[in-house]
């Protein structure tokens, strides 16, 4: 009976050894998995913040993007306008000034007569040389009708119109040069003297042409740099604003990506602490069954 005693006694401290054990196990398994829920929280929470302030961070890029390429837009917009109505200016002015020249060549050397003239000093006009005075007047007559009938139907493009003043400056400067010519070749005479202090001469009208030349040289630069003005900033406000465009889509895209992080993470972060939780409960649930066993065994 001893003996059985002594048995039985042996057989329940090694059970309640192993009991032990298992409980303790178990509370460590608890431990672990409660306190690796804790730390999961604290990581995704950290994470999440990251995420979003890089979503913050994208969407401050977005709208910065935006207004630069919208300002931009604006304000080269504008420039091409008022670009625009300079070189609209400039080929109303120098056309008027084309006009006002060719009516003083015509008053001063009836250009736009055939033949003879009412001047006191037409029969000398070009008397050195004959074929001066017939080539001034032709190509009078051709800048006179390239002159009106810009006047009549003007190019409602600021491209074309440009174009077509400086068809009309050029041809006015051809008829300058040609009078010039014209006067080179007149004589001197009583009606149309070399100098003098009180009237006309030739010196005078041969200055005076020398002006008109200076004057229609200038337009010609004054066109031309409105031209390449046109030109010029077509090609800026196309290459700006396409770098400035490509630049916002880029952040939208960005943006996008940023936002698409945030909502994987938040799912993936779900997932990881609905098992963590889980684990944690499956756990607890197995330190409750080996509580209740070993208060079973000793009860």
């Amino acid at each position: 009976a001893a003996s059985s005693y002594n048995l039985a006694q042996n057989n329940y401290n090694n059970l309640l050894i192993t009991s032990n054990k298992d409980l303790r196990q178990a509370e460590l398994a608890a431990e672990q998995a409660a306190t690796g829920a804790g730390n999961l929280d604290q990581t995704t929470s950290e994470a999440l913040k990251s995420a979003d302030i890089a979503l913050q961070t994208a969407k401050l890029a977005t709208e910065q993007a935006r207004l630069a390429y919208e300002n931009r837009r604006t304000i080269l917009e504008q420039t091409e306008k008022d670009t625009g109505t300079n070189a609209q200016l400039a080929a109303q002015t120098t056309v008027d000034g084309s006009g006002t020249i060719l009516s003083a060549l015509n008053n001063t050397l009836e250009l736009d007569r055939v033949s003879g003239g009412n001047l006191p000093y037409s029969s000398t006009l070009g008397a050195l040389e004959s074929q001066s005075l017939t080539t001034a007047r032709a190509v009078y007559k051709d800048a006179k009708a390239t002159y009106d009938a810009y006047r009549e139907n003007p190019p409602s493009e600021v491209g074309a119109r440009i174009d077509a003043a400086l068809n009309v400056v050029n041809k006015t400067k051809q008829t300058a040069d040609a009078a010039k010519t014209v006067l080179e070749n007149t004589p001197s005479s009583s009606a149309l003297p070399m100098n003098s202090a009180a009237g006309l001469s030739l010196t005078s009208l041969q200055t005076a042409v020398s002006g008109y030349q200076s004057q229609m040289n200038a337009a010609v630069v004054q066109l031309n740099s409105a031209k390449q003005g046109l030109n010029s900033v077509g090609l800026n406000n196309d290459a700006t604003l396409t770098s400035l465009e490509k630049a916002y889509e880029l952040a939208k895209q960005q943006e996008a990506s940023a936002a698409q992080s945030l909502e994987n993470l938040k799912a993936g972060n779900k997932t990881q602490i609905d098992n963590a939780g889980y684990g944690s409960r499956s756990a607890q649930n197995q330190l409750a069954s080996v509580k209740a066993k070993l208060d079973a065994q000793i009860s």
